[in-house]
């Protein structure tokens, strides 16, 4: 049901410009005959009944799917609507709004989907019966209607003559009806059955029972009744002198009826609008030859404009350079998220498991979703399967976008996916060897060979990390303000920073991180933006503050101009920092929350202790003994993060480089029994890593002090004294520790 009132509701949207521009129309064409603008109505009962349309270079919709499909799935929505003014506007609003809490089992965009299409049904169902009701409760009226002649009858239930029926419409009249006006009221009622105006009128009331929700579709329906009476009036009046014309307009007075509600039928003969029509039956002309071709070619314009969709671009058109201009490509690496809950048993069976379009998307920017296409099992091993993943994009006149395709310099197109690792995760699990690349295409679709095993074991979100393309491109003509690739990326300050390299970190996702140097206790986060030339970047840690930079290559040049500056590091005008993805990471400083190693005693083995991260501000981290949690602001329920009995000890550090501190812990499993080993939670990302091997050596981190470094103790099991030590380091998903022997 969702999927097809989201259908409607974008029919809805794509028709209204059509709409409009038949009110505009209107409103030009005022000497055309009516016809001409029933006719446009006619487009407008076309757009709203195919779900689909030709596409033509002269089209003026600027989207015909404003919602897309995998709206109702993703865990950020946005809309489509063609206008990138109103996207940017609106998005962030629907992304903060609809954005599922971590942890939640409902996403909010599927409750309000939900919800939105019973009103719907609901509406469409109120109305349909109100026009079933009024039909049979007027049959019931009009049951001892008199014969007069032909299909005309005669009642006294009757206040002003009209027509009912469908297959054999019957003109009724009241009794009593003025001698002199039985002639205009014929003719006119005539004229109606003529035309298949009690079809057309039927049609438009049943458009706009299921379009009920757009009062566009209110508009439209009144005035196009309104239009089939002018056309009928014309259609009566032309033959008629001045003196007939009069007779018919005192016709029209004398049967005029006030009208207090839609009607589905019938088609009353003094219908609304007494005075227009009036009006215009007394001063109406037969039209010149040259008013009906333009209200002809006005038709014909408005369907090319507004009843054909736009070309829409491919990633084929893009890459080979068809009408685009492929400015510049990069490798990125993306995270891709396969939720546990959607491999059912039909996915480990023979047949497999293929997914709606854009139902389970497991990576999505601005311009790019990703989503699982069909997980099967293989044909090679029944201890593998195909996962198969495809993508959607949106096309504007500038941008980028990640795809797993190549450009290639004879304009041709080549696959560009690679896995950056083998090991598949679920967040609180490793499985080494699990994944491996099958091949590509058809078109942007790519499969990978993934463990069945892993997959029936994991008990959260599996996790595939990637290597695809970004590309930034241009439409052919469209000039670009400094044409420089997309900004994301990481930079770094050609001056000193405080204590170490003062970096920028850009996020393809429109999230920025930097740090200031080893020294700085300060993290600053937000958003940045892009207008012209000028990069923006809004921290929302702390203290507000804004800086701007002058894109120029593949470098920032800051510009003091308005900007707050820094904390520890206060920039120059004109100072540059440098794009540099391959950056070495410098060993991250840790913070300290607490630490029980050297003195166990002090652990309150009934306490808790809280603290909150100037990276996560609106998060609460709790330990006790034997866990560690985090509770977002606005959720009542808190998320576990490290679990063990007890916790000795727990840090914060920023090992992985992305400007937001990893959660550093030592725990022991079974009070020691098990083994000692140290937990790392990646808050920001999700993903636990953790370094044990029990039964043969526990470990165990420890805090210098003078380096404010994180270091990892390793002891043989029941031992006493390490035997090996080392720096704690992150490596391709891997927790390690760069050993520097005995301690």
């Amino acid at each position: 049901m969702e999927e097809l009132f989201l259908t409607l509701v974008n029919l809805s949207l794509t028709a209204s410009w059509l709409v409009l521009a038949v009110l505009v129309l209107r409103l030009l064409l005022r000497k055309a005959p009516r016809w001409s603008f029933c006719l446009l109505w006619g487009l407008v009962a076309l757009r709203l009944m195919f779900p689909f349309s030709l596409e033509s270079p002269f089209s003026l919709v600027p989207s015909t799917q404003p919602l897309p499909r995998e709206i109702l799935h993703t865990a950020t929505p946005q809309i489509q609507s063609g206008i990138p003014a109103v996207n940017s506007a609106v998005n962030p609003i629907l992304q903060e709004a609809l954005a599922p809490a971590a942890g939640a089992s409902v996403n909010p965009t599927q409750v309000w989907s939900f919800l939105l299409s019973q009103i719907w049904l609901a509406g469409m169902v109120v109305l349909l019966l109100y026009a079933l009701i009024s039909w049979l409760l007027l049959k019931r009226r009009l049951a001892t209607a008199t014969l007069l002649e032909d299909n005309i009858r005669q009642s006294e239930q009757v206040g002003s003559p009209f027509v009912l029926g469908l297959f054999r419409p019957v003109i009724y009249l009241p009794y009593h009806i003025p001698e002199q006006d039985l002639t205009y009221v014929l003719t006119h009622e005539r004229a109606h059955i003529r035309r298949l105006d009690h079809w057309w009128k039927l049609l438009g009331f049943v458009l706009l029972a299921i379009y009920w929700f757009n009062p566009l579709m209110w508009v439209a329906y009144l005035l196009f009744c309104r239009d089939l009476e002018g056309a009928c009036d014309e259609k009566a009046v032309l033959a008629l002198n001045q003196e007939e014309r009069r007779g018919y307009s005192t016709a029209l007075l004398n049967c005029s009826i006030r009208r207090r509600h839609v009607a589905p039928c019938p088609l009353d003969f003094g219908e609304a609008g007494i005075k227009s029509r009036v009006k215009a039956v007394m001063h109406y002309k037969k039209p010149a030859f040259w008013v009906v071709v333009i209200a002809l070619a006005a038709c014909v314009i408005a369907a090319l404009c507004f009843l054909t969709s736009p070309k829409e671009p491919t990633v084929y058109d893009v890459l080979t350079q068809d009408g685009y201009e492929v400015l510049g490509q990069e490798q990125v690496e993306l995270t891709l998220t396969v939720p546990k809950s959607v491999l059912t048993d039909d996915c480990y069976t023979g047949e497999g498991h293929t997914f709606a379009d854009g139902q389970v998307v497991v990576w999505q920017d601005d311009a790019t979703t990703i989503y699982l296409h069909d997980v099967m099992l293989s044909n090679e091993s029944d201890e593998l399967l195909y996962m198969t993943f495809d993508c959607s994009y949106r096309f504007s006149t500038c941008g980028s976008f990640v795809t797993p395709l190549l450009a290639t310099e004879d304009s041709s197109v080549s696959p560009q996916i690679l896995l950056r690792s083998k090991i598949l995760k679920d967040g609180t699990t490793t499985y080494p060897d699990a994944l491996s690349l099958r091949g590509y295409g058809p078109d942007a679709k790519f499969t990978f060979y993934v463990s069945k095993e892993a997959c029936m074991t994991a008990q959260d979100t599996l996790m595939i990390d990637v290597i695809c393309n970004q590309v930034q491109y241009t439409k052919e003509g469209y000039e670009t303000s400094g044409g420089q690739f997309s900004p994301a990326g990481l930079y770094l300050y050609e001056g000193d920073g405080f204590g170490g390299d003062f970096t920028i970190t850009l996020r393809a996702d429109g999230s920025f991180t930097y740090y200031e140097g080893g020294l700085s206790s300060y993290i600053g986060a937000g958003k940045w933006s892009v207008s012209g030339d000028v990069l923006t970047l809004e921290d929302e840690t702390g203290v507000p503050k804004v800086n701007h930079f002058r894109m120029e290559g593949n470098n920032l040049i800051f510009q003091a101009n308005g900007s707050t500056n820094f904390i520890y590091v206060k920039v120059a005008d004109g100072a540059v920092f440098s794009k540099n993805s391959q950056i070495p990471v410098p060993a991250a400083t840790a913070t300290k929350w607490f630490d029980y190693t050297t003195a166990p005693s002090e652990m309150d083995w009934d306490g808790e202790l809280t603290i909150t991260h100037t990276a996560f501000p609106d998060v609460t981290f709790r330990y006790t003994p034997e866990e560690i949690t985090a509770q977002q602001k606005r959720e009542e329920t808190p998320v576990q993060l490290i679990s063990g009995m007890p916790i000795w000890n727990a840090y914060f550090c920023d090992l992985n480089g992305d400007g937001l501190p990893e959660l550093c812990a030592t725990l022991s499993m079974g009070s020691g029994i098990v083994d000692t080993r140290i937990a790392v939670c990646d808050y920001a990302n999700g993903r636990t890593y953790e370094l044990e091997d029990r039964m043969n050596y526990d470990y165990a981190l420890r805090f210098d002090p003078d380096s404010a470094l994180l270091y990892v103790d390793r002891t043989p099991y029941e031992g006493r004294e390490p035997d090996q030590s080392g720096l704690l380091m992150l490596e391709d998903s891997i927790l390690t520790y760069e050993n520097q022997g005995p301690n």
